[in-house]
């Protein structure tokens, strides 16, 4: 047995995140309170006790993820005293068992997210150990970066902000060719030009539905290895260049009703041969007419969303 023993970690106020090792199956009482800057926490299925006041008055904790299927016991207080509105994550079928064995939390157990909060970004870079730092920081909305660690529940990397990300501007993720994945919050509204030029790893991203504006230019060029994006319905204006050069996009759903302006003859060139934009069905003959993407009308065909 081995154990995270009692105040290890008190009043440890710049630790920001934690994921417990498997091998723990213990959480000793006190073991992280005070920790006030900590904002998440992995426990491992390995884990079968949580002992008193553990994360007692970790005033900033949002975010508990729990793997075990099995509630560990769980002492007094254990999350007292956390952030407003805090979640502590659950196996989907375990949800009830949570509920009825932590019943002091009841009202904040959920199954896994699947989707960002809206002060989040999830994305994945092949690496469970080392981060991507955005090369803007400041390019969210006003939103700033608080956290960027990696969640072996979600099995990504997390950036949290100190409040909900509504814009990311001009090449917040420009060149980092290490990222492969990228999940971004349904509160994000716009997407500036560059912002991931060059993200030479990035395979699919789907846009939020929201999302107004992809503007001005070359918000995805070069993204060579995307082969899939998903356009959403809410989608007014697009910009020159956005997709230029990405040579292996082989689909693309544009869910919008009215065809988006600001397409041009490099939108989508040269993307792959295979090329095909999907859009609604009835507006197939709107997009093949509409200023630019009439030159792609040999690769846009109906989808039913």
């Amino acid at each position: 047995m081995i154990t995270i023993d009692g105040h290890v970690f008190a009043n440890c106020s710049s630790l920001k995140s934690i994921t417990i090792p498997d091998s723990v199956t213990e959480i000793g009482w006190s073991a992280f309170i005070g920790c006030t800057s900590l904002t998440s926490v992995t426990i491992p299925d390995s884990v079968t006790k949580i002992g008193n006041n553990a994360f007692h008055n970790c005033s900033s904790l949002t975010s508990v993820y729990c793997k075990t299927t099995t509630p560990p016991t769980g002492g007094s207080n254990m999350f007292y005293n956390n952030a407003y509105g805090r979640k502590i994550y659950v196996p989907m079928e375990s949800v009830d068992a949570y509920k009825s064995a932590w019943s002091d939390y009841a009202s904040f157990i959920a199954e896994y997210p699947t989707t960002p909060a809206n002060n989040e970004i999830w994305y994945t870079n092949g690496s469970t150990t080392k981060s991507t730092a955005p090369s803007t920081p400041g390019a969210f909305g006003g939103a700033t970066i608080v956290s960027n660690t990696y969640n072996s529940a979600l099995g990504c990397w997390v950036i949290k902000f100190d409040s909900d990300v509504t814009a990311i501007q001009t090449t917040a993720f420009s060149t980092l060719s290490s990222i492969t994945s990228i999940t971004l919050p349904s509160s994000i509204l716009t997407i500036d030009g560059s912002t991931f030029n060059r993200c030479s790893s990035l395979v699919e991203i789907n846009i939020p539905e929201g999302v107004t504006a992809i503007m001005p230019n070359s918000a995805f060029y070069k993204c060579t290895s995307l082969v899939s994006v998903t356009l959403p319905s809410t989608l007014t204006q697009l910009g020159g260049s956005d997709f230029e050069s990405c040579e292996s996009l082989k689909i693309v759903y544009c869910k919008a009703i009215n065809p988006p302006t600001g397409v041009d003859s490099y939108s989508f060139a040269p993307c792959s041969d295979e090329l095909k934009i999907y859009v609604p069905t009835d507006s197939v003959d709107e997009y093949k007419a509409a200023s630019g993407w009439s030159n792609y009308a040999d690769r846009i065909v109906g989808y039913d969303f």
